[in-house]
Formats: C-alpha cells, structure tokens, sequence
C-alpha cells in the first residue's frame, strides 16, 4: 500500500531494534528469527506477537520484498504461563508431604523426588545422570515376597497401560540390598 510498516497504526511496529534488524534483510540476506514484540494494540489490548521476515527473491518488474509474517502467541503464552505455575504449586505441595513422593518418565528415570523420598532412599539420586534410574535400580517385590520384574511393577504399569492403581503394594530391597 506504499507505506512503511513502521507507519502502520499508531505506528506501534517503530521500534528501533525492529527496524533495524528488517533493514539487514535485504542487502545483507538476512533473516528475522522469532522477534518477539509486546505491546497494547487499540481494540485488541496488550499482545504478545512473534515476527519473522524473508527476503523474497526479485520477480520480473518487482523490486526486492520483505515476507514479513506476524503470529499473535498472547494466548500460548498465557497457557505455558499458567502450567508452569501449576506445576510449580504442585512441587511445592510434593515438597511439603510427610511422605516418600516421585515422579518418573516412561524410561523409569525420577524427573522429581520430595525430601521425604531422599530420606527413605536414604541418599538423592542424580537427576543430572541421564543413565541413572533408580527406579529401576532395585529390587522390587510384591506384598507376599516374590520378586517382580519391574515392568511388572505398579508404576511401570501406570505409565505402559495409562491405568491407575491405588493401594497397592510393594516393597524394594532399598539401598543396601535389605528389605
């Protein structure tokens, strides 16, 4: 439309660093990668929104263009906020029970352990390790005694079958090989 996009609005897109990084893209090939912009839009409120530009190759009788594509993430954003707070209430709760609580992926290695745990354990595992597993370094075995596999194990089982098991129970042959 013959006008600058720094014009555009209340000229809300004149930011410095934008324009700037738009001018490289064209005499020097540039890119524009994931530049994020907040800002209160006039009937839309404060938004979030994630820019990215292209150099378009020359067509005959164009000039050199500028694809410059604009994604509102306000809501995702909102979202990844509000489950991390979630998770991060959720810790905390963990964190505060008087009893032994951890999380495993579906490789069995603990994603989150309680102070609790770490001292029914007996030592905190190394979270860092991605070749440590302590839920599988046990020996886990059933009410009655027998050993058990521990794809046989009610957590193993839990994250294989999506089922949910309560009051089960277990016992392992702890650090040191006792139960």
């Amino acid at each position: 439309i013959g006008r600058f996009v720094y014009d555009l609005g209340n000229q809300q897109w004149n930011i410095p660093k934008l324009r700037t990084l738009l001018e490289d893209v064209l005499p020097r090939h540039h890119s524009l990668e994931d530049f994020e912009v907040e800002h209160e839009f006039p009937h839309l409120g404060r938004r979030i929104m994630v820019l990215n530009a292209r150099r378009i190759p020359e067509r005959a009788g164009q000039g050199e263009q500028i694809l410059l594509a604009i994604e509102d993430v306000t809501d995702r954003r909102r979202e990844l906020r509000s489950t991390q707070e979630s998770e991060e209430r959720f810790r905390r709760l963990l964190e505060g029970l008087p009893a032994a609580a951890y999380t495993c992926d579906s490789d069995g290695r603990i994603t989150f352990f309680n102070r609790s745990a770490a001292e029914l354990w007996g030592r905190k595992p190394d979270l860092n390790d991605p070749a440590e597993r302590y839920c599988g370094s046990t020996q886990l075995f059933s009410a009655e005694g027998a050993p058990m596999r521990h794809d046989e194990g009610w957590m193993a089982l839990t994250l294989r079958d999506g089922v949910e098991y309560s009051g089960q129970e277990t016992t392992s042959d702890g650090v040191n090989g006792a139960r």
